[in-house]
């Protein structure tokens, strides 16, 4: 896995890239099924998308990036107080949104995907943290879940990293990106 971390934080925040600071690495666009394939297959995905990536006729793997919620604290127990409910909500309020395209709509680029939504209501923050989806920790166990996820997709280059979702505050999403960037962006530089 590279070193490259985009933080969401607010709107509009440039990516940064430790591995392409300027942002030009060549990237490469699929069908919306071909994409969402890799999206519902958390294990493999990323070899599904490198699967289509040399089909298509390009050179290397690819790059891929996926996007995840993370919250960072000096232990487990305040880690998990603070991002509990927020990612909680954050959960319901997509398959809420999500909800009025189940009923009697299907597209050929989303195939199954009222079984999507259906599986992502029985998401919750236990379930994220523990497939690795949501890096909620101490910096330790945050390495841990990166290193676990990065060898069950097959690698990945980018991380696009959620961190004041829900109700976390300013102040707080500035601490955890702070400690995250400490101890953990080292260790994968």
């Amino acid at each position: 896995m590279g070193g490259d971390f985009d933080v969401a934080y607010g709107c509009g925040r440039p990516k940064l890239s430790l591995d392409d600071p300027a942002g030009t690495a060549q990237m490469t666009r699929f069908t919306a099924n071909e994409a969402s394939v890799a999206v519902k297959t958390p294990v493999g995905g990323t070899l599904t998308y490198r699967d289509a990536w040399t089909v298509a006729g390009h050179d290397g793997r690819g790059k891929v990036m996926l996007a995840f919620h993370m919250y960072c604290a000096d232990t487990s127990a305040k880690a998990a107080a603070i991002a509990r409910e927020p990612l909680n909500q954050y959960l319901k309020s997509i398959v809420d949104a999500a909800s009025g395209w189940m009923a009697g709509v299907s597209s050929r680029d989303y195939p199954n995907y009222q079984k999507m939504i259906e599986s992502l209501a029985r998401e919750t923050f236990e379930s994220q943290v523990e497939k690795s989806l949501a890096w909620i920790g101490t910096p330790e166990e945050i390495r841990s879940a990166i290193e676990s996820y990065d060898r069950g997709v097959g690698g990945f280059e980018s991380a696009s990293l959620q961190v004041n979702f829900g109700m976390i505050g300013r102040a707080e999403a500035e601490a955890s990106m702070l400690l995250f960037a400490r101890e953990v962006m080292p260790h994968f530089a």
